[in-house]
């Protein structure tokens, strides 16, 4: 049922609309993911703006193919063909312009922005690591592991070691 639903909705849909329904979208995207970049306001959308813009092109490629495919009639593949390429022409622009704004969003954050407007976890990650605190995290592992051990192995009360013999 719903299916027949999406069906129907789809075979009215020109594939030049979807076509530009799409590519404005992922202009939307790009021009917000840049901007949130710029302003370092929704982290997470300027850092996601490349996956949505790809991930957007790739549904308008099916998009593009269902319609192209359901408006195709078997008994009539003359009259067919320009349809099926229409939709098959939504296919493809809407992918190559989703990875088009994908590729150059990643460019020009790294060369833009590479550096600036750092979140706090990423400026931690900056930060070099020097002996003094690998010695530091060794200690706090082998710390974890004894404390391990002595639940896994010990004598006292709660210990797997003494739960087994009772």
């Amino acid at each position: 049922m719903f299916s027949d639903l999406l069906e129907g909705y789809l075979l009215q849909l020109s594939p030049a609309l979807v076509s530009e329904l799409f590519l404005w979208l992922i202009v939307i995207i790009f021009v917000g993911g840049f901007y949130t970049r710029q302003k370092n306001i929704y982290e997470k959308f300027g850092y996601y703006a490349p996956s949505f813009m790809t991930s957007l092109g790739i549904l308008g490629t099916f998009v593009g193919i269902v319609i192209g495919l359901l408006n195709f009639d078997s008994t009539d593949i003359q009259g067919s063909i320009p349809v099926l390429l229409g939709g098959l022409k939504t296919a493809f622009i809407t992918s190559v312009f989703g990875l088009v704004g994908s590729v150059v969003f990643n460019a020009l954050e790294s060369l833009w922005f590479s550096g600036r407007n750092l979140s706090f976890e990423e400026a931690e990650l900056e930060h070099e690591v020097g002996p003094e605190d690998i010695y530091k995290s060794l200690v706090q592992q082998n710390e974890s592991i004894k404390a391990l051990h002595k639940g896994l192995a010990g004598d006292e009360e709660g210990s797997y070691a003494r739960r087994g013999t009772r």
